[in-house]
C-alpha cells in the first residue's frame, strides 16, 4: 500500500485555507491548477511510497517511540511559495514558520526510523509546507503565466496551532482524487523537547 507520515491541521485552519484557495483560484484560468481539497491538506513529514501491509504494526511501534522523543510543535503559516519557484510553479504552497527546528528534528527521526520501510527514496531535503495545488500537466508550459497571476497575493494572517499528533496514513489513488485512511495516530508526548 502507498503510505506517508504527516501532521494534520485543525478544522478551523482548513476552512481558512479553503477560502484562501478560492481567492487564488479566481486569479488562475479554469483547470490550470488542481487545488487540494481542504479536508485533505496535511503537513507531510515523509512520503514512504509502497510499504508492505505486514509491516504496519512494526512501523506503528517505531512511530510510538518517535512520539515519546518529541514534544508538541507550535506552527503558523507564512508566505505563498511554489516548487521549483513561484515564478514558474508546478506546486503552489504555503510556507511555515514557528518551531521549525523541532519540526525538522521530528522529520529526520521519522525518515531514519520509517524511511527504510517504503520504496520511495527522497532526493530532496525536508522543506515544510502545506500544498495548496498542483499545476495540471497540460498547463505546465503556462507555469510562468500562472506564477505571474499568483504574484503579490498575500495569504491571510492565520492563527498559530500546535501539532500534537503524528499520523501514518494510507493513500489510495483515484481518478477523482486520493482517499486517505489513518493507519495509526501517535501523540507527541515528550515533556522535555527533542
Amino acid at each position: 500500500m502507498r503510505a506517508f507520515v504527516a501532521i494534520k491541521l485543525p478544522d478551523t485552519l482548513l476552512q481558512e485555507l479553503g477560502r484562501f484557495q478560492d481567492r487564488l483560484a479566481r486569479r488562475v484560468a479554469g483547470q490550470a491548477v488542481r487545488w487540494v481539497r481542504p479536508e485533505q491538506m496535511h503537513l507531510t513529514l515523509r512520503f514512504l511510497g509502497e510499504v508492505a501491509e505486514d509491516k504496519i504494526d512494526e512501523m506503528q511501534g517505531f512511530l510510538q517511540q518517535i512520539g515519546k522523543r518529541h514534544r508538541p510543535i507550535r506552527l503558523q503559516t507564512a508566505g505563498l511559495g511554489g516548487f521549483p519557484s513561484l515564478q514558474s510553479p508546478r506546486v503552489v504552497f504555503l510556507a511555515l514558520r514557528g518551531e521549525l527546528n523541532l519540526l525538522q528534528a521530528l522529520a529526520q527521526d521519522v525518515d531514519r526510523e520509517l524511511g527504510p520501510y517504503g520504496d520511495h527514496q527522497e532526493q530532496r531535503d525536508f522543506h515544510p509546507h502545506l500544498t495548496l495545488g498542483r499545476v495540471n500537466r497540460s498547463y505546465l508550459r503556462q507555469a510562468r503565466t500562472i506564477g505571474r497571476a499568483l504574484q503579490g497575493v498575500e495569504p491571510p494572517e492565520l492563527p498559530a496551532w500546535t501539532a500534537e499528533r503524528v499520523y501514518l496514513i494510507r493513500s489510495q489513488l483515484r481518478p477523482d482524487g486520493p482517499i486517505y485512511t489513518d493507519l495509526c495516530t501517535v501523540e507527541l508526548s515528550c515533556q522535555e523537547g527533542t
